[in-house]
């Protein structure tokens, strides 16, 4: 009976978590959100414009572990949850994928949708602002800072 609440309660705050993600981005999140971001097909150097903008590892370093704090302190009943993401999420070899049907490369779309949920949390209204100046402001870097590396992101995500 205790493993039923246990289920239900994690899928009860999935359920919560993607409801919030419908109400202010829509469903599902489309690494397109973000505008003024122009597709290329070059995906593998889009990929290393995002990757080699020299405030990516502060975000990477600073902002992923009080990205997860922040949601094990929301949701204390998942404090023994695995992180949302990790550095490994950066990694180019999981960034992007070879397509068994065309053998073309490809971003990752799973690991694509959660590096934009990561930003977009990180630039929305709503999120703490203490993440934030946790992340940037301690170390020279500004919210333009972070929008210009979402913008690259979604170049390269924009890519296939």
């Amino acid at each position: 009976m205790k493993v039923l609440g246990i289920i239900f309660s994690v899928t009860l705050v999935i359920l919560i978590l993607y409801g919030v993600l419908w109400m202010f981005h829509g469903f599902p999140v489309n690494p397109s959100n973000i505008k003024n971001a122009k597709p290329t097909r070059n995906i593998e150097s889009n990929l290393n414009t995002f990757l080699t903008d020299t405030a990516l590892p502060q975000i990477i370093e600073s902002c992923i572990p009080l990205y997860n704090a922040d949601f094990r302190r929301l949701n204390p009943q998942l404090k023994n949850f695995p992180n949302l993401i990790t550095a490994d999420y950066f990694n180019k070899n999981q960034l992007i994928t070879v397509s068994p049907h065309t053998g073309k490369k490809e971003a990752n779309l799973s690991t694509v949708n959660i590096i934009n949920e990561f930003f977009t949390v990180l630039d929305s209204p709503i999120s703490d602002p203490q993440i934030l100046q946790g992340c940037f402001v301690n170390y020279g870097y500004t919210l333009q800072d972070m929008r210009r590396i979402k913008k690259k992101f979604s170049n390269f995500a924009n890519s296939n």
